[in-house]
């Protein structure tokens, strides 16, 4: 008995691992996977079963896109769980948000709302509205995906000279509408200002000053929907100081200030064509 157990032993140990013909098919195709790392060859990782990569119009498993393989074969990529291709401008795509990535498009273009895009003008319009917006505080440039350059700081008496030709600083009633929940103080025109939304809460704002077009959290315009800017819009004359209105888009509160003497105080200036 004692012979036997040591004839085992010496099986087990040396043996065995010279020798393939003993081991099981681990990650042969029809294997069951977690990734592709458990698949043999050039197989991966599809719905948890080992195949080969799906072709063109085939069903895959989108969660396992980001394995050491395609899941799709050639240039292919899996979206909304079919192999297409994609890859151009005008083709589909996919953003990932848990890993901050999009995938199948070219380099140059992004992913927005599911398509390949190329880079974006320097303006936007505002949703149902022959408006359109820079999308840059003055003192900035659009280049491709990101506001670039200092935003300038303004004085009130340079304020009104500041915009591009074709456009102007928009009104108080222009920065109310794309701003929801303002109360009845920012509507009048109130000299005490008022609260309001702040543009990240407000879908029109958010849309059209997104600083961010994939949602990806590292592209575009960083302050853009959380600073203070001036209105065109003064409001009477009180003991002999004009008041002038700004528009706070951060933080939904004190969203419209009255200045009492504009000349010593700065924001801003976004600009609007109708």
């Amino acid at each position: 008995m004692r012979w036997n157990r040591l004839l085992v032993f010496f099986m087990a140990t040396v043996l065995l691992p010279c020798c393939d013909v003993f081991l099981p098919d681990i990650g042969g195709s029809g294997e069951q996977c977690a990734d592709n790392g458990d698949c043999m060859d050039d197989l991966v990782c599809n719905f948890n079963e080992c195949g080969p990569p799906k072709g063109l119009g085939e069903k895959c498993d989108e969660s396992k896109q980001y394995n050491e393989h395609p899941v799709c074969e050639n240039s292919l990529w899996c979206i909304d769980g079919v192999c297409v291709e994609a890859g151009g401008e005008g083709q589909p795509c996919l953003y990932y948000v848990e890993w901050d990535e999009e995938v199948g498009c070219d380099d140059g273009l992004h992913c927005i709302h599911g398509t390949c895009t190329g880079p974006l003008p320097d303006t936007v319009q505002q949703p149902n509205s022959s408006k359109v917006w820079t999308r840059c505080p003055v003192g900035m440039q659009w280049i491709e995906w990101n506001c670039t350059g200092t935003a300038t700081d303004l004085l009130w008496s340079d304020v009104l000279s500041s915009c591009p030709s074709g456009f102007q600083v928009p009104s108080l009633n222009d920065f109310i509408q794309i701003i929801v929940d303002c109360d009845s103080s920012v509507i009048n025109h109130s000299v005490y200002g008022g609260e309001c939304n702040s543009c990240s809460e407000s879908p029109k704002c958010d849309e059209i000053f997104t600083n961010d077009p994939t949602n990806s959290g590292n592209i575009g315009g960083g302050e853009v929907k959380s600073e203070t800017y001036w209105t065109r819009t003064v409001g009477k004359v009180i003991d002999e100081v004009q008041y002038a209105f700004m528009i706070d888009f951060d933080g939904g509160y004190d969203c419209v200030e009255t200045v009492a003497n504009p000349d010593l105080s700065q924001a801003l200036v976004l600009c609007i064509k109708y």
